[in-house]
């Protein structure tokens, strides 16, 4: 389980905690109307996040990590999938600290996207 438990830290500390303001998205104009919707629900979903580290509610993160990883691509945000991914997998092994990690670089790309709507 050891092994486990570094993988989940190395996928949040293979994220970068940062971005360049802006990160500009151009979005597929099938889905145009969409995507403002799902990033603000993202957004609000950070707030939930937060809360959820606060009281180390390691499954409510698990479960939220892993409807991330399986969201954020299907809507061109790759990025949200891979930090989804990486709360999951360090919830997963009780890695608090990679869930923060995760979870503060999540805030910060999500801040720093500029949708190119078509």
């Amino acid at each position: 389980m050891e092994a486990d438990r570094s993988s989940g830290a190395a996928g949040a500390d293979a994220l970068p905690l940062e971005f360049p303001d802006p990160v500009v998205v151009k979005v597929d104009g099938v889905i145009a109307d969409l995507v403002p919707g799902y990033l603000q629900a993202r957004r609000a979903e950070v707030l939930t996040l937060s809360a959820a580290v606060q009281t180390s509610d390691l499954a409510a993160l698990q479960l939220a990590g892993h409807r991330l990883k399986g969201s954020g691509a299907g809507y061109g945000f790759p990025e949200i999938t891979a930090f989804g991914g990486a709360i999951e997998d360090a919830a997963s092994v009780g890695d608090m600290a990679g869930v923060v990690r995760a979870v503060r670089g999540l805030a910060s790309y999500l801040d720093a996207v500029r949708l190119e709507l078509p």
